[in-house]
C-alpha cells in the first residue's frame, strides 16, 4: 500500500514522488536534547531555518518557551501548536466561543495547555510571532 511508504499520504497532486523528494524529514529527541542542555532542541530546530513549524509534542510551558525564543525571526513564517480542547473546563456550555476568557482548568494537563496558549498568544501580541493554536480533541496515528 502506497500510504505505508510515506510519512503522510496526500490525496491530490502532492502524491507524486517529486513532491516528497522536496520534504526533509528530521528526527530529534526533544526531551533528550533539552536534558543534555537547556534549549538545545530549539537551537537545533532554529539552525535548520524552518519556514513552518508544526509542534505536536509540547506539553509544558518549560518546553515551549525555549523553542519559541530560539525560532523567532524573519525565516519563520508560521508556528502551529497542537493545543487541546482541555483548555475549556468540562463545565463550560458548548459551543465554545473563542473570544471568551478561558475557565479555570480541570487538571494539570489543562493548566499546562492554558499556560502554553497564553504564552504563545502573548508572543503574537507583543512580537508578532506568527502562531496558530489548534484545539483538537486528540491525535491518533501509528
Amino acid at each position: 500500500d502506497d500510504a505505508d511508504d510515506k510519512p503522510y499520504y496526500a490525496h491530490g497532486p502532492e502524491q507524486s514522488d517529486d513532491f516528497w523528494s522536496k520534504v526533509e524529514r528530521v528526527v530529534l529527541n526533544r526531551a533528550a536534547l533539552d536534558e543534555e542542555a537547556s534549549g538545545l532542541f530549539g537551537i537545533q530546530i532554529s539552525a535548520m531555518k524552518p519556514d513552518v513549524i508544526v509542534d505536536l509534542t509540547c506539553h509544558t510551558l518549560e518546553a515551549c518557551q525555549p523553542l519559541v525564543r530560539a525560532v523567532q525571526g524573519p525565516s519563520l513564517k508560521h508556528f502551529i501548536h497542537a493545543g487541546s480542547f482541555h483548555v475549556y473546563s468540562s463545565n463550560v456550555k458548548r459551543p465554545w466561543v473563542e473570544d471568551t476568557p478561558r475557565p479555570l482548568p480541570n487538571g494539570l494537563y489543562a493548566v499546562q495547555q492554558q499556560q502554553i496558549e497564553g504564552f504563545l498568544l502573548k508572543a503574537y501580541k507583543q512580537n508578532h510571532f506568527p502562531v496558530t493554536v489548534l484545539l483538537h480533541g486528540g491525535l491518533v496515528g501509528r
